[in-house]
């Protein structure tokens, strides 16, 4: 029901949080192990008011979903996308797995893999592709201050990007502004799609 395929959309407003399990009997892990009680238990968590939103999907992430309503078993509003064989919604780790396995299947050098480096390298490339951190901070549900400091690297990469656009005029004629190589944005593309989960 968070997915509107009309609008474009999807809403975020909870997380999944691994918790401590209540029921768990530390002194007695045998019995509990019997019984099928785990230590920890995954929980939804509402986020705080400035962190829901609405994230745009673009046209890639429109077919995967669409591919999604198409094979999936559970497809009623309150079904999860990602999910297990039961219908219950997918372990962090086991989406970890899930993804690792798909950067060695890409010839990746696999370093760090999971949920968050997949934020992490939207993050990235949304910097590298100059788009204001304002606007980023809201689709990662940052406030501005954080999302600065976490990608301080990519901030003074812009400000050196920018100090190179200024240009200089002598006496009598202006210089023309020296064009952008094309290559190397494409070199820059070819990095980041070869380090899918390594931008840092």
């Amino acid at each position: 029901k968070d997915v509107d395929l009309d609008k474009n959309t999807i809403f975020v407003h909870e997380n999944l949080q691994r918790v401590a399990n209540p029921d768990y009997d530390k002194d007695n892990p045998l019995d509990m192990k019997r019984q099928g009680i785990l230590k920890s238990v995954y929980v939804t968590q509402s986020l705080k008011n400035y962190q829901n939103r609405y994230i745009h999907i673009n046209k890639k992430a429109r077919e995967y979903l669409l591919l999604q309503r198409k094979y999936s078993d559970y497809t009623k509003p309150d079904d999860y996308v990602c999910c297990t064989r039961e219908g219950t919604h997918a372990a962090v780790r086991y989406l970890s797995f899930n993804i690792e396995a798909i950067e060695k299947a890409a010839g990746t050098d696999v370093q760090e893999s999971g949920t968050h480096m997949i934020r992490h390298t939207c993050a990235s490339l949304y910097f590298r592709k100059g788009v204001q951190i304002e606007l980023i901070a809201a689709l990662l549900g940052h406030s501005v201050e954080v999302c600065r400091e976490t990608y301080v690297h990519f901030i003074d990469e812009q400000k050196r990007e920018a100090a190179s656009l200024i240009v200089e005029f002598d006496d009598d004629e202006p210089k023309q502004p020296t064009e952008k190589k094309i290559s190397k944005l494409d070199d820059d593309d070819r990095y980041l799609a070869k380090s899918l989960f390594r931008v840092v």
